[in-house]
């Protein structure tokens, strides 16, 4: 399998203000690729990368002299085989080389992104663990230096939990609860293993609404309040909560991945709840 040689990335700013990606890639086999990354389809790869950053993370704390060497010389090389995006290709470059869906598959010895095109095309690139740093840090800094702060809240800040629901209680029935639920790729599903629980309280007690995540066992200080908040202010179903005051509260749920049913998840978040209203 050709593995990634080189990559550049680029800004088109479309006739609707959103930026559009476009990345070009070059394989060990010196096939050039050049894709198109709309915002949906940019937040997908920089959350594979911060996930797959992760791996690296934990690599390293085993090795971690060998791993920084291997980490400098994939930099190093990547850096000097940086394909060129000219004006002329961009402006005609077809609408069909625009991702519509992206999966990617971490294995022992490598990763895989499967990009899928408009056009039906699937195009497979594979990368080592050790290049993910470049890649990383290329992108997070194309999206910086797009300007515009909607790409960077949607690229840079939601890249280390997966909403799974959002709830509102029923005022009169203790036990009722209504909910949406997410809709979450495999593969992105299988990036964590942790399920929590978060309460948005009100400051008379009033528990109206809530929510259930997948992250990492543990969250810097500070970091589940922002979570919560992006929850609050970005979902429909707690309109009518975004203006209140709220505390929050949150839990990690003691359920094993595999047993994460909706039910299950659903009452443990309700026991949650019934915890806090004694």
């Amino acid at each position: 399998m050709n593995m990634l040689k080189g990559i550049n990335t680029g800004v088109i700013n479309s006739a609707d203000g959103v930026p559009v990606i476009a990345l070009k890639m070059i394989d060990s086999g010196d096939s050039e690729q050049l894709l198109l990354l709309p915002p949906d389809q940019l937040q997908e790869v920089m959350f594979a990368l911060f996930s797959c950053y992760r791996s690296l993370h934990r690599i390293y704390q085993q090795s971690p002299d060998q791993i920084r060497e291997q980490v400098n010389a994939h930099s190093q090389s990547l850096s000097t085989n940086v394909p060129a995006i000219s004006l002329d290709e961009v402006q005609s470059i077809s609408a069909e080389r625009c991702v519509t869906n992206f999966v990617l598959k971490q294995r022992q010895d490598r990763i895989n992104f499967l990009f899928l095109l408009q056009n039906n095309e699937n195009l497979l690139l594979a990368l080592d663990y050790t290049q993910i740093e470049y890649v990383l840090s290329l992108l997070a800094n194309t999206i910086q230096n797009a300007g515009n702060e909607q790409l960077m809240a949607l690229c840079l800040t939601m890249n280390d939990f997966i909403p799974l629901y959002v709830t509102t209680f029923n005022k009169d029935e203790n036990k009722g609860i209504d909910y949406n639920q997410f809709s979450v790729p495999d593969w992105k599903s299988e990036t964590f293993d942790t399920f929590h629980s978060i309460l948005f309280i009100q400051p008379d007690g009033t528990i109206a609404c809530g929510a259930i995540i997948k992250a990492e066992p543990a969250f810097p200080a500070g970091r589940i309040e922002f979570i919560a908040q992006i929850l609050l202010q970005n979902n429909k179903m707690l309109v009518p909560y975004k203006n209140h005051t709220m505390i929050i509260d949150h839990t990690r749920l003691d359920i094993p991945v595999g047993d994460e049913s909706m039910e299950t998840l659903l009452r443990a978040h309700i026991a949650h709840r019934t915890t806090k209203l004694g």
